[in-house]
């Protein structure tokens, strides 16, 4: 069992990634923007991050930021969501390490693979 983070100011979506991670008895913990993933990630340790891009406050791109640059989440792995095909968010979120980059609409089997796979490499 992991511990997942979900950021992502869409609850539809942070319901739908959440339920099918449930079902394979991961804890998931749910935040609707930037600053409440950084208030998560500073008082909790996780085995994963999944950031959606766009988000109120800071972007996920300001979390992930702030993960590579603290050393308890130094080596968290982080899946990146956005509903944006622009190149620059690819490029940003790669220059910070995201592990993963997917666009939306993402399927359910689509990011269970990748938490999976990622959750198989930190082990």
């Amino acid at each position: 069992m992991a511990k997942i983070l979900i950021a992502d100011d869409q609850v539809e979506i942070r319901r739908l990634i959440a339920y099918r991670l449930e079902k394979k008895s991961h804890q998931i913990v749910m935040a609707h923007d930037g600053v409440e993933a950084i208030a998560a990630l500073s008082k909790d340790k996780f085995d994963l991050a999944i950031l959606d891009i766009s988000m109120p406050k800071k972007s996920g791109l300001d979390v992930l930021q702030f993960i590579r640059h603290h050393n308890d989440n130094l080596h968290l792995p982080v899946i990146m969501l956005t509903a944006s095909a622009l190149s620059n968010h690819y490029d940003e979120a790669m220059e910070y390490k995201a592990n993963i980059y997917l666009t939306k609409p993402v399927s359910s089997q689509e990011m269970y693979t990748a938490v999976e796979s990622l959750l198989a490499e930190h082990d």
